[in-house]
């Protein structure tokens, strides 16, 4: 036996007897309480010391010799008196937790719905809701360590449908369906986990729905834009712009990722030219990009390097020219790097040195 089933064997002898009994609950034990001649009497049904918190006494064993039963005073914290209907409920609620405790829930939850008629009073049917939910609760939470999220999702529902919709199990089920979007998003199965959360939104609380809404406008966003980007820039380009007239693209942290993308595909469109060293026209591109994105580092790198390496090849040929004495042919190709390049500092000095050279 234990401190629930003696007190409830007690109950039922008191009762047989025309004693005025009710039980008593704590977080982890339960007693008696007797009326007797306006008199409020405590019994304790663990202990043939009967009740004496913390009291050490000693007692005859069966085997001869000493023995010790001692109820700490801790365990009477916190007492609640109950009916002797929910006194017998505890029972259930035992048997329960040990079932909830091997993962056994087909039979910890037919109990914790078996105990709803012995609720007496609101607080009663209260609690025993609440620790009906503790054990759908942790089935879920059990379904979504097994990555079967979904039907953590689904079978919260038909407990919402059949017994009502509660904050704590509202809880639950937010963790549930972000586990289940999260899932399919991160398989790359965005229409997938967008039609998961239409379709389940409903019980989604708001703060979760916008939060799992946002996450999966900007993951599908990324994947498709960087896919796009490296094979056709252009292409990854116009969604970026299709994406920004998206209601979601207003938030803070999609702007920001929204212009790293950006710059992402006008570096990569950019880059095209510049591997094939047509680098006047990756500078070209890294200007268009910097229109957009006019923060952005890596287009001003590249196109500081783009126009470099221009001018470097110029002075190549004017070097070249100029050490065979061909200096009117070494002045047009200056000449012409700075009309594409202006205000380089190496042609510059080039042409000075040159004009030097040449007396002018």
């Amino acid at each position: 036996y234990n401190c629930v089933s003696s007190s409830v064997l007690y109950a039922a002898l008191a009762t047989a007897a025309g004693i005025l009994v009710t039980g008593n609950l704590t977080r982890d034990h339960a007693f008696c309480t007797v009326y007797i001649g306006g008199r409020k009497i405590d019994v304790e049904t663990t202990n043939p010391n009967g009740f004496n918190p913390g009291t050490r006494k000693p007692v005859e064993s069966h085997g001869g010799g000493t023995a010790y039963y001692v109820v700490p005073k801790k365990s009477y914290a916190g007492r609640k008196e109950v009916s002797l209907a929910m006194l017998v409920s505890a029972v259930g609620k035992n048997l329960m937790a040990g079932f909830d405790k091997k993962n056994d829930y087909e039979r910890a939850l037919p109990l914790a719905l078996a105990r709803f008629p012995y609720g007496l009073s609101p607080a009663e049917e209260q609690e025993l809701r609440s620790d009906f939910d503790v054990v759908a609760g942790n089935y879920a939470n059990l379904l979504n360590r097994a990555d079967r999220c979904q039907e953590a999702v689904l079978f919260l529902e038909a407990v919402y449908a059949r017994y009502g919709q509660t904050a704590y199990l509202g809880e639950n089920y937010d963790v549930s369906a972000h586990n289940a979007v999260g899932a399919l998003v991160n398989s790359g199965r965005f229409q997938e986990a967008a039609g998961f959360l239409s379709a389940h939104g409903a019980f989604i609380s708001p703060e979760t729905y916008r939060e799992l809404d946002q996450a999966l406008f900007l993951t599908a966003a990324d994947s498709q834009v960087q896919q796009l980007a490296a094979a056709d820039p252009d292409a990854a380009l116009s969604l970026l712009r299709e994406l920004r007239s998206d209601r979601r693209a207003g938030a803070a942290a999609a702007k920001k990722r929204l212009d790293e993308l950006c710059e992402y595909s006008w570096y990569q469109k950019a880059r095209l030219p510049f591997d094939a060293k047509d680098f006047l026209a990756a500078a070209a591109l890294c200007d268009q990009g910097l229109q957009e994105v006019p923060q952005s580092r890596s287009l001003q790198t590249m196109r500081k390097q783009a126009l470099q390496n221009h001018a470097v090849g110029y002075h190549n040929r004017f070097a070249q020219l100029a050490n065979a004495g061909q200096y009117e042919e070494a002045l047009a190709v200056l000449q012409q790097g700075l009309s594409e390049n202006p205000g380089n500092a190496t042609l510059q000095g080039d042409l000075k040195q040159l004009r030097r050279i040449m007396g002018r």
